[in-house]
């Protein structure tokens, strides 16, 4: 689904793991 890319794939995947977390808790 997503690629290892230094400026999208890192951030984005920190951003939507962090919104889940978010939401969990």
């Amino acid at each position: 689904m997503f690629t290892h890319d230094p400026v999208i794939g890192s951030p984005t995947l920190t951003a939507l793991l962090d919104s889940r977390d978010s939401q969990s808790a």
